[in-house]
């Protein structure tokens, strides 16, 4: 009787935890003695539970919303990445996430996009005259590694459309990201997920720490300097600037939940960090896949050209209103999205015990969805499902798979 006590003791504190512990209890039950079931113990903290195909929303039991949510962003992948994200907007969960979602979204409306569309194209006019350049002399064919150039296109975008800064500063707050995201990768790959080593003094640790520091330090002078130019121009003079998401992002930075942890600085800093990296990665990645899956099929690289050709015809000044009518273009967008989405899994972590599908999952369990699987599921997009054929987004994303997404 003392022992099954025990037992439920060790589980209920596992529970508590929040941790895979819960796991090793039910697959090592009864001798404590046992030295597997300790070792279990410790090792089931990072397992995780891969998930395919995703159930429906029809078997998650209960509604996710009353009370307390069912799933949470990971707090494992956050705490591993939090050189590179600290509590922004791309790991934050709860009331904190709402916030950012509140203010960071409203700048991403098409009203303010529709602003951004001159300063992209704008953007875009150097790139394709350095390529052009490279051409002389060489027939009209050569090769080019596009994926440095698309870095630095995107970053610029970015820096000038969200930030208002100057494209070096936004090249170097994004050189010294890359950085940190390349020393936190070789780290998980030697050490995994050991905290303890993470914390020693090594000198890959202390790189980590120098990089955080002054990529911090590029993103508060950028704040800076929208500070000083509010405070020294009329509101009419600023709102002509390309930075409505950095003033939204400081301006907030005063109201944050009681719950967040970290000062105003931290605030700014981590979601400008996000924004930084998410949205040029991201960018940059899908563009790349899109020339390439363009370039081998030309079929298809022949309508887009044609089309662009057709819409762009006497110089058209690029709008929304011209942008909605390159659909063929659209389309190949879409399956390049599809295809190679630029983010790889989903990633969520179990608040407390629920059903999803035929699946009990205990509280403290990460559940962790390839999205690739998702996007060449044949049951879902059809037999054709690993082949590109943009064609299949002829009338919008919601016709293109049973069912629609």
């Amino acid at each position: 009787m003392a022992e099954a006590r025990e037992d439920k003791k060790e589980t209920k504190e596992a529970r508590c935890e929040g941790s895979q512990a819960y796991f090793a209890l039910w697959q090592h039950p009864g001798d404590k003695e046992d030295p597997t079931r300790g070792i279990a113990c410790a090792e089931a903290r990072h397992q995780q539970l891969h998930v395919h195909p995703i159930p429906s929303l029809h078997d998650l039991e209960g509604n996710i919303w009353v009370g307390i949510p069912l799933l949470n962003r990971s707090c494992g992948d956050s705490k591993s990445r939090k050189p590179l994200f600290g509590e922004g907007i791309l790991v934050a969960n709860g009331d904190i996430w709402a916030y950012q979602r509140k203010i960071i979204a409203q700048e991403f409306f098409m009203e303010k996009i529709k602003v951004m569309i001159e300063l992209i194209v704008g953007a875009s006019a150097p790139l394709l005259e350095a390529w052009d350049s490279m051409l002389d002399g060489t027939g009209g064919s050569r090769e080019i590694d596009v994926d440095g150039y698309l870095r630095s296109f995107s970053a610029d975008v970015i820096a000038r459309a969200c930030f208002g800064s100057d494209f070096a500063t936004g090249e170097e707050i994004f050189y010294k990201l890359r950085q940190l995201q390349k020393a936190i990768s070789q780290q998980d790959a030697l050490v995994g997920l050991s905290a303890v080593w993470k914390s020693l003094p090594t000198k890959a640790n202390r790189e980590i720490q120098k990089l955080e520091q002054e990529v911090r330090l590029l993103i508060l002078n950028v704040a800076k300097e929208h500070s000083r130019g509010s405070s020294s121009e009329d509101d009419d003079c600023i709102k002509t600037k390309h930075n409505g998401l950095l003033r939204s992002i400081v301006n907030s930075a005063r109201h944050c939940p009681a719950s967040y942890s970290g000062s105003a600085e931290d605030y700014i800093v981590d979601n400008c960090k996000n924004i930084y990296f998410a949205g040029h990665e991201t960018t940059a990645v899908t563009v790349t896949w899109c020339l390439m899956l363009l370039a081998t099929h030309p079929a298809w690289q022949d309508r887009a050209r044609a089309e662009a050709l057709e819409v762009c015809r006497g110089g058209t000044e690029l709008d929304v209103d011209v942008l909605r009518r390159l659909k063929t273009i659209t389309m190949v967008v879409q399956e390049t999205l599809r295809l190679y989405p630029p983010g790889s899994l989903i990633m969520r972590e179990a608040l407390k015990d629920f059903k999803l599908g035929g699946l009990d999952i205990p509280r403290g369990t990460v559940i962790q969805t390839a999205i690739a699987m998702l996007h060449l599921d044949k049951d879902v997009w059809g037999q054709d499902a690993g082949e590109f054929r943009p064609d299949r987004f002829a009338n919008g994303a919601a016709a293109a798979c049973e069912p629609s997404h």
